[in-house]
């Protein structure tokens, strides 16, 4: 289990000054969440940021030094706790990119060998490291191939949940014209912590002036005015304008759009 943050401001500004008090509190976490860290940003030349390192963020000189140079209007920060069996490792290391997307998850898919199946079914790009979540990004840059970016993550989720034990396929994915969060888990199985799903894999939105930030629970969540992202719901806050909107799209519709079969071997809904 991971933790999610994100931004979009009106104006671009170091990254400690768009988080200045979020930062903090989000960075702690990683005295539980220590298996690795990542920051992506659109730059000032247009073009897209990632560092990351398979370490603690907290006491990481390189993790300091990333959020401290980051100047931008447009920004993903993950914090990971690998699943068992996942080694640390910087190709493991979330978020994942193509060049032009950062995409980072929150949660787990059981099958490898059946998400490879389903990546090369789609005729996606193969995974460099071996986690389910890189595999999830190659399903997801598949379907950006045909339809947009709702379209995809909804139709990747009815797929994936469709044919696995799957816990939950949150995320963020930054492109370069707007910010995307995704809440998809299945609240009827406890998590591999034991925790309660909904409140593990909730994700929450604050609209300000100047800035909209999307983040996982367990920090300013307790005492903040923070809208909730529901489960199934994409979130989309536009770069520039700030322009927000929530959707959610029928999964057997996104699957037939994306050209995909259906999934058959349950409903494709996650239960709430």
């Amino acid at each position: 289990m991971c933790r999610l943050l994100g931004v979009v401001s009106t104006t671009a500004q170091p990254l400690t000054a768009l988080l200045r008090d979020d930062l903090p509190q989000f960075t702690a976490l990683s005295s539980e969440h220590c298996d690795g860290w990542g920051v992506a940003h659109r730059n000032d030349q247009g073009g897209l940021t990632i560092r990351k390192a398979a370490e603690p963020a907290a006491p990481s000189a390189a993790y300091l030094e990333a959020v401290t140079d980051a100047h931008t209007d447009a920004a993903v920060l993950h914090l990971r706790k690998a699943s068992a069996g996942m080694v640390n490792t910087c190709d493991n290391t979330h978020p994942f990119t193509d060049g032009r997307i950062a995409f980072a998850h929150n949660g787990w898919a059981s099958d490898k060998p059946g998400l490879d199946a389903l990546v090369a079914a789609a005729d996606g790009p193969a995974s460099v490291g071996s986690t389910d979540s890189e595999r999830y990004f190659s399903l997801v840059r598949a379907a950006l191939r045909s339809v947009p970016v709702e379209v995809a993550l909804a139709a990747v989720s009815a797929q994936v949940f469709g044919t696995m034990d799957t816990e939950a396929l949150n995320c963020l994915l930054l492109t370069e014209d707007s910010l995307y969060a995704f809440t998809s888990y299945d609240g009827s199985r406890p998590t591999a912590s034991g925790k309660d799903p909904h409140v593990s894999y909730e994700l929450g939105y604050r609209i300000g002036t100047d800035r909209v930030i999307v983040a996982s629970t367990g920090w300013a969540h307790d005492d903040e005015p923070w809208e909730p992202l529901r489960n199934g719901q994409i979130l989309r806050v536009r770069r520039g304008d700030l322009h927000t909107s929530v959707h959610r799209l029928d999964p057997a519709r996104a699957v037939a759009a994306a050209g995909w079969p259906a999934p058959r071997r349950r409903p494709a809904t996650p239960a709430g």
